[in-house]
């Protein structure tokens, strides 16, 4: 398994999450397996997701796709979003 944690900023939580979703099939279909999105506590138009993947080679090439830059704008994504793919190497089960 492969993991991609991605920060940035947002003008509006609603906003973002309705792209966000939305686009679960598209995910989905590009190898994504699963996704939590989380908000800060004391700001919470700061988004951070973990997807998983089946692969670091088909996130790298979503995340870094048009489609997904078009995505991010429409989502009123502002800023720099820090992106950090992981290939998983250690899972304890607890």
């Amino acid at each position: 398994m492969a993991y991609v944690l991605v920060k940035h900023s947002v003008k509006d939580y609603a906003t973002w999450k309705a792209v966000f979703e939305a686009g679960s099939g598209s995910r989905k279909a590009a190898g994504c397996k699963d996704s939590i999105a989380l908000r800060a506590s004391k700001n919470p138009n700061e988004v951070t997701v973990l997807n998983e993947w089946d692969s670091v080679e088909n996130a790298r090439k979503f995340v870094e796709s048009p489609e997904m830059t078009a995505a991010m704008e429409k989502a009123g994504v502002t800023g720099h979003s820090e992106v950090t793919y992981f290939a998983e190497s250690l899972r304890t089960g607890n």
